[in-house]
């Protein structure tokens, strides 16, 4: 069903985002037509959902998907990479000679979102590419990390 929205429109993008709050979250259609941008903490990457059953909220962890189609929806400019999948791109262009290319094009974004960090082990070398690209960002863009790795004391 995902698959058939036209994702060039920006009807197309909302109903995209909309789809996925039913399909990721299991909401009923009242829920996600009360939603507003006030319910979602992109900080602590929350979702809120006001009015549940018997009359209470309940708060998810935004999803990474979610998110990147809620800023689309919006017409800001987001990219979404495992945090593999751009390491892996960020060792790829060094060999290429195309790395400072490829950060110029990362900073463009006014959203970057890093999914899957700390499931893959890296090398010094890709540690500090990556390190760049969270440097980089900070304080100029929005940067969200998600990981579903348990948090240790």
């Amino acid at each position: 069903m995902l698959a058939v929205v036209d994702l060039r429109t920006r009807t197309g993008k909302r109903d995209y985002a909309i789809l996925l709050l039913l399909v990721t979250y299991g909401l009923r259609g009242r829920e996600v037509a009360a939603l507003t941008f006030d319910d979602i903490d992109w900080r602590n990457e929350r979702i809120r959902i006001r009015e549940r059953k018997a009359g209470h909220s309940t708060a998810y962890p935004l999803s990474s998907i979610l998110g990147q189609a809620i800023v689309d929806m919006q017409g800001r400019k987001v990219r979404f990479f495992t945090v593999k999948t751009l390491v892996t791109h960020l060792l790829e262009m060094t060999e290429q000679r195309q790395l400072e290319r490829t950060l110029r094009q990362l900073e463009r974004q006014d959203l970057l979102i890093l999914d899957e960090f700390g499931y893959v082990p890296f090398s010094k070398t890709a540690a500090e590419l990556l390190f760049e690209v969270v440097i980089r960002a900070y304080e100029r863009q929005s940067l969200a990390v998600t990981t579903n790795l348990p948090f240790e004391s």
